[in-house]
């Protein structure tokens, strides 16, 4: 699953998630009909709207953070080729 999430969050990735949810908007207005094209159309801008603000909706089944970090105990360790070179270690911070 490393890799499929290093993908998504990678530019290839998120290229293929717009181009993917270009293709979904053009089967929404194009194909269907109705209340049913207009709902495929807006579901269509989920992966566009997530691929350019770098969140990785599936991280979370899959023990990583929407930002594509793998959780781990007390701290979370960034994926080897994350995207663009932004390696950052993020630390939760508790609230006592």
């Amino acid at each position: 699953m490393d890799a499929l999430i290093s993908f998504l969050q990678s530019p290839p990735g998120r290229m293929l998630r717009v181009i993917l949810g270009l293709g979904v908007i053009v089967v929404g207005i194009l194909f269907l009909q109705g209340m049913a094209g207009f709902l495929v159309a807006v579901i269509g801008l989920i992966p566009i709207c997530t691929a350019l603000s770098g969140v990785c909706v599936i991280g979370p089944f899959f023990g990583y953070t929407f930002e594509g970090y793998r959780k781990t105990g007390s701290e979370h360790q960034v994926l080897p080729d994350h995207d663009c070179g932004r390696h950052l270690v993020i630390r939760p911070v508790l609230l006592e």
